[in-house]
Protein backbone atom coordinates (compact mmCIF):
# COMPACT_ATOMS: atom_id res chain seq x y z
CA UNK A 1 0.00 0.00 0.00
CA UNK A 2 1.40 3.38 -1.04
CA UNK A 3 2.11 6.07 1.56
CA UNK A 4 2.59 9.75 0.74
CA UNK A 5 4.52 12.16 2.97
CA UNK A 6 4.57 15.93 2.50
CA UNK A 7 8.27 16.93 2.44
CA UNK A 8 7.92 20.67 1.96
CA UNK A 9 5.42 23.26 0.73
CA UNK A 10 5.80 22.13 -2.89
CA UNK A 11 6.92 18.50 -2.98
CA UNK A 12 5.92 15.15 -1.49
CA UNK A 13 7.46 11.68 -1.31
CA UNK A 14 5.43 8.58 -2.14
CA UNK A 15 6.60 5.21 -0.79
CA UNK A 16 5.36 2.12 -2.62
CA UNK A 17 7.02 -1.27 -2.20
CA UNK A 18 10.77 -0.84 -2.66
CA UNK A 19 10.40 2.50 -4.43
CA UNK A 20 10.29 6.10 -3.23
CA UNK A 21 9.18 8.83 -5.63
CA UNK A 22 9.66 12.54 -4.94
CA UNK A 23 7.07 14.59 -6.87
CA UNK A 24 7.38 18.35 -7.31
CA UNK A 25 6.05 20.89 -9.84
CA UNK A 26 8.74 21.52 -12.45
CA UNK A 27 8.15 25.29 -12.24
CA UNK A 28 9.75 25.30 -8.77
CA UNK A 29 13.00 23.73 -9.99
CA UNK A 30 15.99 25.50 -11.49
CA UNK A 31 16.04 23.20 -14.51
CA UNK A 32 13.40 21.38 -16.50
CA UNK A 33 15.97 19.03 -18.08
CA UNK A 34 15.61 15.57 -16.56
CA UNK A 35 19.15 14.53 -17.47
CA UNK A 36 20.67 17.70 -16.04
CA UNK A 37 18.76 17.22 -12.77
CA UNK A 38 20.04 13.64 -12.48
CA UNK A 39 23.60 14.74 -13.21
CA UNK A 40 23.40 17.55 -10.67
CA UNK A 41 22.76 15.00 -7.90
CA UNK A 42 25.66 12.82 -9.04
CA UNK A 43 28.07 15.75 -9.36
CA UNK A 44 27.20 17.02 -5.90
CA UNK A 45 27.37 13.62 -4.21
CA UNK A 46 30.66 12.49 -5.74
CA UNK A 47 32.44 15.68 -4.66
CA UNK A 48 31.10 15.72 -1.09
CA UNK A 49 32.75 14.22 2.03
CA UNK A 50 29.54 12.31 2.78
CA UNK A 51 29.33 10.82 -0.70
CA UNK A 52 28.36 7.37 0.58
CA UNK A 53 25.49 8.81 2.62
CA UNK A 54 23.99 10.87 -0.21
CA UNK A 55 21.61 8.88 -2.38
CA UNK A 56 21.11 9.80 -6.02
CA UNK A 57 17.88 9.25 -7.97
CA UNK A 58 17.84 6.10 -10.04
CA UNK A 59 15.58 7.81 -12.53
CA UNK A 60 14.36 11.36 -13.20
CA UNK A 61 11.29 11.76 -15.40
CA UNK A 62 8.65 14.35 -16.30
CA UNK A 63 4.94 13.74 -15.94
CA UNK A 64 2.80 16.63 -17.09
CA UNK A 65 3.81 19.68 -15.10
CA UNK A 66 5.62 17.59 -12.47
CA UNK A 67 9.15 16.22 -12.18
CA UNK A 68 9.54 12.80 -10.53
CA UNK A 69 12.68 11.56 -8.77
CA UNK A 70 12.61 7.80 -8.29
CA UNK A 71 14.76 5.97 -5.71
CA UNK A 72 15.24 2.21 -5.43
CA UNK A 73 15.13 1.27 -1.73
CA UNK A 74 15.75 -2.44 -2.20
CA UNK A 75 17.94 -3.76 0.67
CA UNK A 76 17.44 -0.45 2.50
CA UNK A 77 15.11 0.42 5.38
CA UNK A 78 13.06 3.30 6.74
CA UNK A 79 14.33 5.26 9.75
CA UNK A 80 12.01 3.21 11.97
CA UNK A 81 14.34 0.24 11.46
CA UNK A 82 16.37 1.71 14.34
CA UNK A 83 13.54 0.74 16.71
CA UNK A 84 14.49 -2.90 16.13
CA UNK A 85 18.15 -2.75 17.21
CA UNK A 86 19.83 -2.11 20.55
CA UNK A 87 21.52 1.10 21.63
CA UNK A 88 24.87 -0.67 21.27
CA UNK A 89 24.14 -1.14 17.57
CA UNK A 90 22.51 2.28 17.10
CA UNK A 91 25.65 4.24 17.97
CA UNK A 92 27.21 3.97 14.53
CA UNK A 93 23.99 5.15 12.90
CA UNK A 94 23.92 8.09 15.29
CA UNK A 95 27.43 9.06 14.22
CA UNK A 96 26.37 9.18 10.59
CA UNK A 97 23.34 11.28 11.56
CA UNK A 98 25.56 13.76 13.40
CA UNK A 99 27.81 13.86 10.31
CA UNK A 100 24.96 15.48 8.37
CA UNK A 101 24.62 18.14 11.06
CA UNK A 102 28.35 18.82 10.98
CA UNK A 103 28.26 19.47 7.25
CA UNK A 104 25.16 21.62 7.69
CA UNK A 105 27.06 23.76 10.20
CA UNK A 106 29.89 24.08 7.68
CA UNK A 107 27.35 25.13 5.05
CA UNK A 108 28.55 22.42 2.64
CA UNK A 109 25.20 20.63 2.70
CA UNK A 110 21.47 21.29 3.06
CA UNK A 111 19.16 18.34 3.54
CA UNK A 112 15.51 17.80 4.29
CA UNK A 113 15.28 16.90 7.99
CA UNK A 114 11.96 15.14 7.55
CA UNK A 115 12.14 11.78 9.28
CA UNK A 116 11.06 9.96 6.11
CA UNK A 117 14.07 11.39 4.26
CA UNK A 118 16.46 9.28 6.33
CA UNK A 119 17.16 5.77 5.05
CA UNK A 120 18.91 3.08 7.10
CA UNK A 121 21.58 0.99 5.40
CA UNK A 122 22.23 -2.04 7.61
CA UNK A 123 25.04 -3.23 5.34
CA UNK A 124 27.15 -0.05 5.55
CA UNK A 125 25.90 0.67 9.09
CA UNK A 126 24.95 4.25 8.33
CA UNK A 127 22.05 6.56 7.58
CA UNK A 128 21.55 7.99 4.09
CA UNK A 129 19.36 10.81 2.78
CA UNK A 130 17.41 11.04 -0.46
CA UNK A 131 16.64 14.75 -0.74
CA UNK A 132 19.36 17.39 -0.47
CA UNK A 133 19.86 20.71 -2.20
CA UNK A 134 21.74 20.84 -5.52
CA UNK A 135 22.12 23.51 -8.18
CA UNK A 136 18.86 22.30 -9.77
CA UNK A 137 16.77 21.12 -6.78
CA UNK A 138 15.82 23.48 -3.90
CA UNK A 139 14.52 21.78 -0.75
CA UNK A 140 12.20 24.58 0.48
CA UNK A 141 12.75 24.11 4.22
CA UNK A 142 12.38 26.60 7.05
CA UNK A 143 15.38 28.89 7.39
CA UNK A 144 15.20 28.87 11.20
CA UNK A 145 15.45 25.09 11.60
CA UNK A 146 17.49 24.09 14.68
CA UNK A 147 19.77 21.36 13.33
CA UNK A 148 21.13 20.22 16.70
CA UNK A 149 17.61 20.00 18.13
CA UNK A 150 16.49 17.96 15.13
CA UNK A 151 19.38 15.52 15.61
CA UNK A 152 18.43 15.08 19.26
CA UNK A 153 14.76 14.54 18.44
CA UNK A 154 15.50 11.85 15.87
CA UNK A 155 17.86 10.05 18.23
CA UNK A 156 15.45 10.21 21.18
CA UNK A 157 12.51 9.03 19.06
CA UNK A 158 14.56 5.99 17.99
CA UNK A 159 15.22 5.16 21.66
CA UNK A 160 11.64 5.45 22.89
CA UNK A 161 8.02 4.64 22.13
CA UNK A 162 7.35 8.35 21.62
CA UNK A 163 6.52 9.88 18.24
CA UNK A 164 7.33 13.41 19.40
CA UNK A 165 9.75 14.72 22.03
CA UNK A 166 8.29 17.52 24.16
CA UNK A 167 10.08 16.77 27.44
CA UNK A 168 12.65 14.40 28.91
CA UNK A 169 11.46 10.83 28.15
CA UNK A 170 10.46 8.81 31.18
CA UNK A 171 12.12 5.52 32.04
CA UNK A 172 8.96 3.62 31.07
CA UNK A 173 9.12 5.23 27.60
CA UNK A 174 12.49 3.64 26.82
CA UNK A 175 12.59 0.69 24.47
CA UNK A 176 15.54 -0.73 26.47
CA UNK A 177 15.06 -0.11 30.15
CA UNK A 178 18.56 -0.31 31.61
CA UNK A 179 20.99 2.09 33.24
CA UNK A 180 23.10 2.81 30.13
CA UNK A 181 20.01 3.73 28.10
CA UNK A 182 18.67 5.90 30.94
CA UNK A 183 21.96 7.82 31.26
CA UNK A 184 22.28 8.20 27.49
CA UNK A 185 18.79 9.69 27.12
CA UNK A 186 19.17 12.01 30.09
CA UNK A 187 22.49 13.38 28.84
CA UNK A 188 21.35 13.65 25.23
CA UNK A 189 18.26 15.63 26.19
CA UNK A 190 20.38 18.19 28.06
CA UNK A 191 23.07 18.74 25.42
CA UNK A 192 22.79 21.58 22.93
CA UNK A 193 25.89 21.22 20.76
CA UNK A 194 27.32 18.56 18.45
CA UNK A 195 30.62 18.24 20.32
CA UNK A 196 28.83 17.04 23.46
CA UNK A 197 26.63 14.64 21.49
CA UNK A 198 29.65 13.07 19.82
CA UNK A 199 31.44 12.77 23.13
CA UNK A 200 28.36 11.10 24.60
CA UNK A 201 28.34 8.54 21.78
CA UNK A 202 32.02 7.71 22.35
CA UNK A 203 31.58 7.58 26.13
CA UNK A 204 28.62 5.21 25.77
CA UNK A 205 30.62 3.01 23.38
CA UNK A 206 33.33 2.69 26.01
CA UNK A 207 30.73 1.73 28.63
CA UNK A 208 29.59 -1.15 26.46
CA UNK A 209 33.19 -2.24 25.81
CA UNK A 210 34.02 -2.15 29.50
CA UNK A 211 30.90 -4.21 30.29
CA UNK A 212 31.89 -6.75 27.64
CA UNK A 213 35.43 -6.90 29.00
CA UNK A 214 34.11 -7.53 32.50
CA UNK A 215 31.86 -10.30 31.19
CA UNK A 216 34.75 -11.93 29.38
CA UNK A 217 37.08 -11.68 32.38
CA UNK A 218 34.43 -13.22 34.63
CA UNK A 219 33.86 -16.06 32.17
CA UNK A 220 37.61 -16.72 32.09
CA UNK A 221 37.68 -16.87 35.89
CA UNK A 222 34.89 -19.43 35.83
CA UNK A 223 36.72 -21.56 33.27
CA UNK A 224 39.98 -21.42 35.26
CA UNK A 225 38.40 -22.20 38.64
CA UNK A 226 38.54 -25.80 40.05
CA UNK A 227 35.76 -27.90 38.58
CA UNK A 228 33.57 -29.39 41.27
CA UNK A 229 31.20 -31.21 39.03
CA UNK A 230 28.84 -30.43 36.23
CA UNK A 231 25.98 -28.99 38.26
CA UNK A 232 28.13 -26.62 40.31
CA UNK A 233 29.69 -25.11 37.17
CA UNK A 234 26.37 -24.84 35.42
CA UNK A 235 24.92 -22.85 38.29
CA UNK A 236 27.71 -20.23 38.07
CA UNK A 237 27.46 -19.81 34.32
CA UNK A 238 23.69 -19.35 34.45
CA UNK A 239 24.07 -16.71 37.14
CA UNK A 240 26.53 -14.79 35.01
CA UNK A 241 24.30 -14.92 31.98
CA UNK A 242 21.51 -13.45 34.00
CA UNK A 243 23.60 -10.40 34.86
CA UNK A 244 24.98 -9.75 31.40
CA UNK A 245 23.66 -6.49 29.89
CA UNK A 246 24.10 -8.01 26.44
CA UNK A 247 21.26 -10.46 27.11
CA UNK A 248 18.65 -7.76 27.63
CA UNK A 249 16.57 -7.30 24.48
CA UNK A 250 14.39 -4.30 23.63
CA UNK A 251 10.81 -4.84 24.82
CA UNK A 252 9.52 -4.56 21.24
CA UNK A 253 11.75 -7.34 19.92
CA UNK A 254 10.12 -10.33 18.26
CA UNK A 255 11.06 -13.35 20.39
CA UNK A 256 11.24 -15.48 17.25
CA UNK A 257 13.82 -13.23 15.66
CA UNK A 258 17.15 -14.95 14.97
CA UNK A 259 19.78 -13.78 17.42
CA UNK A 260 23.50 -13.77 16.83
CA UNK A 261 26.02 -13.49 19.61
CA UNK A 262 28.32 -10.58 18.85
CA UNK A 263 31.89 -11.20 19.90
CA UNK A 264 33.72 -8.60 21.93
CA UNK A 265 35.67 -7.08 19.11
CA UNK A 266 33.99 -7.96 15.82
CA UNK A 267 32.45 -4.45 15.43
CA UNK A 268 34.39 -2.50 18.01
CA UNK A 269 36.95 -0.97 15.72
CA UNK A 270 34.38 0.22 13.24
CA UNK A 271 32.09 1.72 15.90
CA UNK A 272 34.77 3.54 17.85
CA UNK A 273 36.94 4.72 15.05
CA UNK A 274 34.32 5.94 12.63
CA UNK A 275 33.00 7.95 15.54
CA UNK A 276 36.48 9.20 16.30
CA UNK A 277 36.89 10.35 12.73
CA UNK A 278 33.62 12.27 12.83
CA UNK A 279 34.68 13.83 16.13
CA UNK A 280 37.95 14.93 14.64
CA UNK A 281 36.12 16.40 11.67
CA UNK A 282 34.79 19.04 14.04
CA UNK A 283 38.27 20.06 15.12
CA UNK A 284 40.48 19.30 12.15
CA UNK A 285 38.06 20.01 9.31
CA UNK A 286 39.09 17.26 6.93
CA UNK A 287 36.94 16.22 3.96
CA UNK A 288 36.88 13.45 1.35
CA UNK A 289 36.96 14.50 -2.25
CA UNK A 290 40.32 14.78 -4.10
CA UNK A 291 43.46 12.99 -5.23
CA UNK A 292 47.11 13.80 -6.03
CA UNK A 293 50.47 12.88 -7.74
CA UNK A 294 54.05 13.53 -9.37
CA UNK A 295 57.59 11.90 -10.29
CA UNK A 296 59.47 9.82 -12.86
CA UNK A 297 57.19 7.65 -14.98
CA UNK A 298 59.46 4.62 -14.82
CA UNK A 299 58.72 4.24 -11.12
CA UNK A 300 54.97 3.84 -11.49
CA UNK A 301 54.72 0.15 -12.23
CA UNK A 302 54.92 -0.90 -8.60
CA UNK A 303 52.60 1.88 -7.48
CA UNK A 304 50.00 0.95 -10.10
CA UNK A 305 49.82 -2.55 -8.60
CA UNK A 306 49.16 -0.99 -5.21
CA UNK A 307 46.35 1.06 -6.74
CA UNK A 308 44.64 -2.09 -7.94
CA UNK A 309 44.76 -3.58 -4.45
CA UNK A 310 43.69 -0.40 -2.65
CA UNK A 311 40.15 -1.55 -1.96
CA UNK A 312 41.43 -4.44 0.15
CA UNK A 313 44.54 -2.74 1.52
CA UNK A 314 43.05 -1.81 4.89
CA UNK A 315 42.05 -4.89 6.87
CA UNK A 316 40.33 -3.16 9.82
CA UNK A 317 41.92 -5.59 12.27
CA UNK A 318 39.96 -6.71 15.33
CA UNK A 319 43.14 -7.55 17.24
CA UNK A 320 42.72 -6.49 20.86
CA UNK A 321 46.14 -4.81 21.17
CA UNK A 322 45.67 -2.84 17.95
CA UNK A 323 42.17 -1.75 18.94
CA UNK A 324 43.36 -0.54 22.34
CA UNK A 325 46.28 1.31 20.76
CA UNK A 326 43.95 3.07 18.33
CA UNK A 327 41.64 4.11 21.12
CA UNK A 328 44.60 5.63 22.96
CA UNK A 329 45.76 7.37 19.77
CA UNK A 330 42.32 8.89 19.21
CA UNK A 331 42.18 10.12 22.80
CA UNK A 332 45.67 11.62 22.60
CA UNK A 333 44.92 13.37 19.28
CA UNK A 334 41.55 14.62 20.50
CA UNK A 335 43.19 16.20 23.54
CA UNK A 336 45.97 17.81 21.46
CA UNK A 337 48.80 15.43 22.43
CA UNK A 338 49.88 14.80 18.83
CA UNK A 339 53.38 13.57 19.72
CA UNK A 340 51.93 10.91 22.01
CA UNK A 341 49.44 9.93 19.30
CA UNK A 342 52.24 9.67 16.73
CA UNK A 343 54.32 7.48 19.03
CA UNK A 344 51.37 5.09 19.32
CA UNK A 345 50.51 5.11 15.60
CA UNK A 346 54.10 4.59 14.51
CA UNK A 347 54.04 1.09 16.00
CA UNK A 348 50.84 0.09 14.15
CA UNK A 349 50.92 -1.44 10.69
CA UNK A 350 48.64 0.91 8.74
CA UNK A 351 47.13 -2.06 6.91
CA UNK A 352 45.49 -3.01 10.21
CA UNK A 353 43.52 0.25 10.18
CA UNK A 354 40.14 1.03 8.68
CA UNK A 355 39.84 3.58 5.86
CA UNK A 356 37.85 5.77 8.25
CA UNK A 357 40.94 6.13 10.47
CA UNK A 358 42.91 8.03 7.82
CA UNK A 359 41.75 11.53 8.80
CA UNK A 360 43.08 11.17 12.32
CA UNK A 361 46.30 9.46 11.23
CA UNK A 362 47.08 12.15 8.63
CA UNK A 363 46.52 15.02 11.05
CA UNK A 364 48.85 13.40 13.57
CA UNK A 365 51.58 12.69 11.01
CA UNK A 366 51.30 16.24 9.69
CA UNK A 367 51.81 17.64 13.18
CA UNK A 368 55.02 15.59 13.39
CA UNK A 369 56.16 16.46 9.79
CA UNK A 370 55.97 12.81 8.76
CA UNK A 371 53.48 12.90 5.85
CA UNK A 372 56.13 11.89 3.30
CA UNK A 373 56.96 8.77 5.31
CA UNK A 374 53.26 7.97 5.71
CA UNK A 375 52.68 8.05 1.94
CA UNK A 376 55.90 6.13 1.23
CA UNK A 377 54.85 3.34 3.55
CA UNK A 378 51.31 3.18 2.14
CA UNK A 379 51.43 3.82 -1.64
CA UNK A 380 47.69 3.60 -2.32
CA UNK A 381 45.13 6.10 -3.64
CA UNK A 382 43.23 6.48 -0.36
CA UNK A 383 46.28 7.66 1.54
CA UNK A 384 47.47 10.13 -1.09
CA UNK A 385 43.94 11.43 -1.74
CA UNK A 386 43.31 11.99 1.96
CA UNK A 387 46.62 13.85 2.38
CA UNK A 388 45.76 16.16 -0.54
CA UNK A 389 42.24 16.79 0.78
CA UNK A 390 43.59 17.52 4.24
CA UNK A 391 46.08 20.08 2.86
CA UNK A 392 43.42 21.72 0.67
CA UNK A 393 41.17 22.16 3.69
CA UNK A 394 44.02 23.77 5.64
CA UNK A 395 44.93 25.92 2.61
CA UNK A 396 48.41 24.39 2.67
CA UNK A 397 48.48 22.52 -0.64
CA UNK A 398 51.86 24.10 -1.47
CA UNK A 399 53.36 21.86 1.22
CA UNK A 400 53.03 19.00 -1.28
CA UNK A 401 56.12 20.22 -3.10
CA UNK A 402 58.25 19.72 0.03
CA UNK A 403 56.51 16.45 0.85
CA UNK A 404 57.20 15.14 -2.66
CA UNK A 405 60.89 16.06 -2.36
CA UNK A 406 61.14 14.10 0.91
CA UNK A 407 59.50 10.97 -0.48
CA UNK A 408 61.64 7.95 -1.33
CA UNK A 409 59.11 6.38 -3.72
CA UNK A 410 57.09 7.70 -6.63
CA UNK A 411 53.36 8.16 -6.15
CA UNK A 412 51.29 9.24 -9.18
CA UNK A 413 48.70 11.00 -7.03
CA UNK A 414 51.26 13.22 -5.33
CA UNK A 415 53.11 13.68 -8.63
CA UNK A 416 49.91 14.82 -10.36
CA UNK A 417 49.25 17.55 -7.80
CA UNK A 418 52.83 18.80 -7.60
CA UNK A 419 53.06 18.90 -11.39
CA UNK A 420 49.97 21.09 -11.51
CA UNK A 421 51.32 23.31 -8.72
CA UNK A 422 54.58 23.70 -10.67
CA UNK A 423 52.72 24.49 -13.94
CA UNK A 424 54.20 21.38 -15.52
CA UNK A 425 51.13 20.83 -17.69
CA UNK A 426 52.70 18.20 -19.94
CA UNK A 427 53.39 16.14 -16.82
CA UNK A 428 49.79 16.52 -15.66
CA UNK A 429 48.57 15.16 -19.01
CA UNK A 430 51.14 12.36 -18.90
CA UNK A 431 49.85 11.24 -15.50
CA UNK A 432 46.10 11.53 -16.17
CA UNK A 433 45.69 7.81 -16.88
CA UNK A 434 47.55 6.84 -13.70
CA UNK A 435 45.11 8.39 -11.23
CA UNK A 436 41.44 7.89 -10.44
CA UNK A 437 39.55 10.90 -11.75
CA UNK A 438 37.04 13.12 -10.01
CA UNK A 439 35.59 16.51 -10.91
CA UNK A 440 38.58 18.42 -9.54
CA UNK A 441 41.18 16.38 -11.41
CA UNK A 442 39.14 16.55 -14.61
CA UNK A 443 39.19 20.34 -14.35
CA UNK A 444 42.96 20.31 -13.81
CA UNK A 445 43.51 18.11 -16.85
CA UNK A 446 41.36 20.32 -19.09
CA UNK A 447 43.20 23.38 -17.79
CA UNK A 448 46.54 21.69 -18.57
CA UNK A 449 45.45 21.09 -22.18
CA UNK A 450 44.24 24.68 -22.51
CA UNK A 451 47.44 26.14 -21.02
CA UNK A 452 49.53 24.47 -23.73
CA UNK A 453 47.08 25.40 -26.49
CA UNK A 454 45.52 21.97 -27.09
CA UNK A 455 41.86 23.01 -27.22
CA UNK A 456 40.82 20.07 -29.40
CA UNK A 457 42.38 17.56 -26.97
CA UNK A 458 40.67 19.34 -24.07
CA UNK A 459 37.31 19.02 -25.84
CA UNK A 460 37.85 15.33 -26.59
CA UNK A 461 38.77 14.67 -22.97
CA UNK A 462 35.65 16.52 -21.75
CA UNK A 463 33.52 14.43 -24.11
CA UNK A 464 35.11 11.21 -22.87
CA UNK A 465 34.28 11.87 -19.19
CA UNK A 466 30.90 13.50 -19.84
CA UNK A 467 31.29 16.35 -17.33
CA UNK A 468 29.28 19.38 -18.59
CA UNK A 469 31.26 21.76 -16.37
CA UNK A 470 34.36 21.06 -18.47
CA UNK A 471 32.70 22.42 -21.60
CA UNK A 472 31.91 25.64 -19.75
CA UNK A 473 35.57 25.79 -18.72
CA UNK A 474 36.67 25.36 -22.34
CA UNK A 475 34.16 27.92 -23.63
CA UNK A 476 35.31 30.42 -21.03
CA UNK A 477 38.93 29.96 -22.09
CA UNK A 478 38.07 30.33 -25.78
CA UNK A 479 36.06 33.50 -25.10
CA UNK A 480 38.92 34.96 -23.12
Amino acid sequence: MAQTVQFNKHGNMMFSGNDAIYRIPTEHLKSDNDLEIERSFKRFAVSHPLEHQLMTPDEVTSEGRYTLLKYDLNQLHAFDRLFEISLREKLDYYRSLVAFAIEEKRKTLQISWERSNFIVDTHEKNIKVMLYQTDTIPIFRDNDINIVQRVKELMLISLTRLQKIVSLPKFVDLLEQDQINREFCQSLYQYDNLDDILYLIEETELKFLEAEKKDEDDENEIEESPKRGFFARKKKVEKKKKKSPKKQEPMYTNPNRNKKKVSRFDKKTMYLLVGGVITLLLFLGTELMTGSSNEPTNKFKEVAVSNQASSTYFKSSNNTAITNSLIRAYRASYSGRQTDAYTILETINKRDLDVSDLSMVISVYDAENQLAALIDDNPIPEMANEVVTYLIKKDQLNKLVDISSQMKTANPYIEFETAYLNNDYNKVIELKDMVELNGRKEGQIVDAYLQIGKIQEATEFAQSVGNPDLFKQIDGHSTF
